[in-house]
């Protein structure tokens, strides 16, 4: 069923995310970039997870009369995806005077 592929790779994700969240917490005294760039690389790269959602879940949720859910879902998508791009880009150029700023 694809949607228990969905929640497992869901799960994945917030591991990741939880991955990447002690390392924030570990800001500003001990920074490891490598792990950081590591971690949210696998983070960056889930945009397969998020299409999914929105071809599978969205699709059903419209049918069964959610559109407000799959509105705000979409726009938690939208947003997320405008903060991935400038980490993206401030983690891939490694200012880590920066990077702690955004992060902490």
């Amino acid at each position: 069923m694809p949607h228990r592929l969905l929640k497992k790779e869901h799960e994945m994700i917030l591991g990741r995310l939880n991955e990447f969240e002690a390392v924030i917490n570990q800001l500003p005294e001990n920074f490891d970039l490598k792990r950081l760039k590591e971690i949210f690389n696998l983070i960056y790269n889930a945009e397969a997870h998020q299409r999914k959602e929105e071809e599978v879940l969205f699709k059903i949720f419209n049918e069964k009369g959610y559109e407000a859910l799959v509105m705000m879902v979409e726009a938690e998508h939208a947003e997320m995806n405008k903060a991935k791009e400038v980490l993206k880009e401030v983690i891939d150029d490694g200012n880590i005077e920066l990077i702690k700023s955004l992060l902490l």
